[in-house]
């Protein structure tokens, strides 16, 4: 019988999820924002902006360095799980505790149960990052690519259930939650590893000097313009932090075509 879908490790499903990330991470954020008006998408994106500067360091916190670590044990996993829900929960403590200051630092109340809430996705996203680069390090390509070709179909579906229901702002964090939750509940059942309880501040030392320089290097990249928007919001309107917030996604859009399926295909073979 012939196969209609490539194997799990195809180069193939790098294409599937670049493209498909670049198309659905798009013209979702370009619909729902249209759905709302410039001024909810403003306060969304300063939210959003909020918790992904926070998100992705600490989502890939030892990515990289459990991809790359040739004689990875047991130890290794699961003190990097732990490690990372540790940082994870207080992080999402300490985003909790900044939100009112960005309210009102943005003159949007409402932005302080906003943050709170993406704040308290913290843990799941931190914890499917690790469930995703143990996914790299065995090439299951397919596995990566579901997040993208299933999880984030159901995130825009939910953000427009809302944008449609009158949400507003809160239309972008529910995109936002659905796609982190869903992504989430995706790896932990079919990456077919579960932490152990086990840490060991060995292991993770041998980690750190790959992990250290991943983190700075993450926050200089990925919060670069977010921490511009974080910025703006506290100087000009929302419909002009939503225009600039949707120009950069242009920008990292193009980037992601070009560099992500060459990321994707290299690391594990370059570990």
């Amino acid at each position: 019988m012939r196969r209609l879908l490539p194997g799990p490790t195809s180069p193939a499903w790098v294409a599937a999820e670049t493209l498909g990330a670049a198309v659905t991470s798009l013209f979702g954020l370009l619909f729902i924002a249209r759905l709302i008006g410039p001024h909810s998408a403003g306060t969304g994106a300063i939210a959003a902006s909020a918790f992904l500067t926070v998100d992705f360091p600490i989502a890939a916190l030892f990515g990289d360095a459990l991809l790359q670590r040739r004689d990875l044990e047991e130890a290794h996993r699961s003190s990097a799980f732990w490690a990372t829900a540790a940082v994870a929960l207080l992080a999402a403590a300490g985003l909790a505790l900044l939100a009112p200051r960005i309210a009102v630092a943005s003159g949007a109340a409402e932005l302080t149960p906003m943050i709170r809430s993406l704040a308290c996705l913290l843990p799941f996203s931190a914890a499917a990052g690790l469930l995703a680069s143990l996914a790299l390090r065995g090439r299951r390509y397919g596995l990566l690519a579901a997040r993208v070709l299933l999880c984030q179909p159901f995130a825009i579906g939910t953000g427009i259930g809302v944008a449609l229901a009158g949400g507003g702002a809160w239309a972008m964090v529910a995109q936002q939650a659905a796609a982190t939750l869903s992504v989430f509940l995706l790896l932990a059942v079919l990456a077919g590893w579960h932490p152990r309880p086990l840490f060991r501040r060995r292991a993770l030392a041998e980690l750190w000097p790959v992990a250290g320089p991943q983190v700075l290097a993450l926050l200089v990249m990925n919060g670069r313009y977010r921490v511009f928007v974080l910025g703006l919001g506290m100087v000009v309107a929302e419909a002009v932090v939503a225009v600039t917030h949707i120009a950069f996604r242009l920008l990292d859009v193009a980037l992601a075509v070009v560099t992500g399926a060459t990321a994707r295909l290299a690391m594990p073979r370059l570990a």
